[in-house]
This record gives C-alpha cells, structure tokens and sequence, in this order.
C-alpha cells in the first residue's frame, strides 16, 4: 500500500473518532461491509477507500474530500520522492530535446 493511501486511512479514522462515528455508520453510508471498513483501518491488509467513498465520507463529515489527504510533503517517503524528482528531470530533459529539434 502507498504511503498516501495509508495518510489517507489514518486521517479517515481519525475525523470518524472525533466526530463519534461507528464503524457500522460509516460501513452504511459507503455501502460496504463493517468487515470491509475494520480491514481498512487495519491497515495491514490491501483494502483502501476508492473515491466514491471518500465522496461519501466527506458528505457524512460534512467536510472537504481534500481534508482528508496529506500535505504535498507527506505524499511520499524519502526514496519514493528521490525517484519520481529523478524521471521528473528526465522527463523535463526529454521535452527540451523535443523543442529543440523542432527549431
């Protein structure tokens, strides 16, 4: 699972806690399981919310779909983001080829 996703769970339960949410109010207003949302706030299994429930979250929160994702800084680890600046630059590089030889 990604970080951001992981980020994302962790920031669900806790607007679900502080508003006093049960598991079983949040299984009903997504349309899942309370098996379904117990292994997502497990976080050790591949379960995650898709962005219909976030929508619907937000709805039941009466909240931002946005507030419930990480600063841009928290998006990735430390490796994870050292890579992607690494294909950004090649793929910066690789446009300014292009524009060059259409001159």
């Amino acid at each position: 699972m990604e970080l951001i996703e992981k980020k994302i769970i962790e920031n669900v339960r806790r607007k679900r806690l502080e508003m006093n949410f049960t598991i079983q109010e949040i299984s009903a207003i997504i349309n899942a399981s309370q098996n379904f949302i117990n292994n997502i706030e497990s976080i050790n299994s591949h379960h995650k919310y898709n962005i219909v429930h976030l929508t619907k979250l937000a709805f039941l929160f009466e909240c931002e779909i946005t507030d419930f994702f990480p600063s841009k800084s928290k998006y990735f680890d430390e490796k994870e983001l050292q890579v992607l600046e690494t294909v950004k630059k090649q793929i910066q590089n690789q446009k300014k080829q292009r524009m060059l030889k259409r001159r």
